[in-house]
């Protein structure tokens, strides 16, 4: 098994070091590994262009920049298991983390990519794109608590999630804001380690599902992260990241749980079937007439927005 490691903080900086300590402990269990830094790969960001869907071999080739993007996708196509790694700035992952996930994006979407019939010994792309991976998260912030790192993990839950990895764990560490300062912290090295052991027991080649080995309390069941948007008069609350609908259910002592039922959790968008019928959607939204529909709206309502400009 090999495991890549991707960081997008500074050179040895505390997400770095954090990672290494991850990569330390699939190594001890096994594993070979490798760290690459964003900051050394030169990639440019998705215009939305959607030129390389035109071309049948485009999952890869970007017609707009010719940048490292495929280097780093073929580092990520020779790993069975990923582990993304960056510091927090104003509550979210990096921009260069943001970056990769856009340049992913859906033209690496294994379930647009089946959709379109791309599966198999004689289809133009990369037949690796379909492997089995797994995959795990850790950022870093300076403040003290999760207040203001409140959207990092699930932002970067959304950069792998077209490939459809699973995540089988995920940290956030706070109150490191000066470099290297999560060195004096034993906990987060230790768990660190534990979750690239993690990484490597949770891989398997013989159609097994991994299990989630983080944390679980007070989170999704679905995507164990917790920004949920709650609706009192509906008594329904909504998991912003995985789209999953629960229950508010007042309890005997005043207190309220949150109930999300087997069903509802079916329905999480990081599910493959619900990825298909997104895929479905949007596929179905490019047919020639349609596409040829739109244009001639929006090129309607620029001329209108023009007109009224001159006049």
């Amino acid at each position: 098994m090999k495991v890549l490691g991707i960081s997008s903080g500074r050179t040895m900086g505390n997400s770095e070091i954090l990672l290494r300590e991850a990569l330390a402990g699939a190594k001890e269990s096994g594993a070979g590994v490798e760290l690459v830094r964003l900051n050394e790969f030169e990639i440019y960001p998705c215009e939305g262009c959607s030129g390389c869907e035109q071309k049948p071999h485009g999952m890869i080739d970007c017609i707009r920049h010719k940048d490292d993007f495929p280097v780093l996708l073929e580092k990520i196509y020779e790993a069975d298991g990923i582990i993304l790694s960056s510091p927090v700035c104003t509550w979210t992952p990096n921009g260069l983390i943001r970056i990769l996930g856009d340049r992913i994006g859906p033209y690496h979407d294994v379930e647009m990519l089946l959709l379109k019939g791309y599966e198999g010994e004689n289809s133009p792309i990369d037949q690796r794109v379909f492997n089995r991976r797994v995959a795990a998260y850790i950022t870093v912030g300076g403040s003290k608590d999760r207040r203001y790192s409140s959207m990092s993990l699930a932002m970067m839950n959304q950069v792998l999630y077209p490939m459809a990895i699973p995540v089988v764990d995920q940290m956030a560490v706070f109150g490191a804001y000066m470099p290297g300062q999560c060195l004096e912290d034993e906990e987060a090295l230790w768990r660190a380690r534990l979750l690239g052991k993690n990484v490597v027991q949770q891989f398997s080649t013989d159609g097994t599902a991994p299990k989630w080995c983080g944390e679980a309390a007070h989170l999704c069941p679905e995507c164990h992260n917790d920004l949920f948007a709650i609706y009192p008069d509906k008594k329904m609350v909504f998991c912003g990241n995985c789209a999953i609908v629960g229950e508010l259910v007042e309890n005997e002592d005043k207190t309220t749980s949150m109930i999300f039922t087997d069903e509802a959790r079916t329905k999480s968008r990081f599910r493959l079937s619900k990825m298909g019928e997104h895929a479905q959607f949007i596929v179905g939204g490019q047919s020639k007439e349609v596409v040829q529909a739109r244009k001639e709206k929006e090129k309607g309502a620029l001329e209108k927005e023009i007109k009224m400009y001159r006049e």
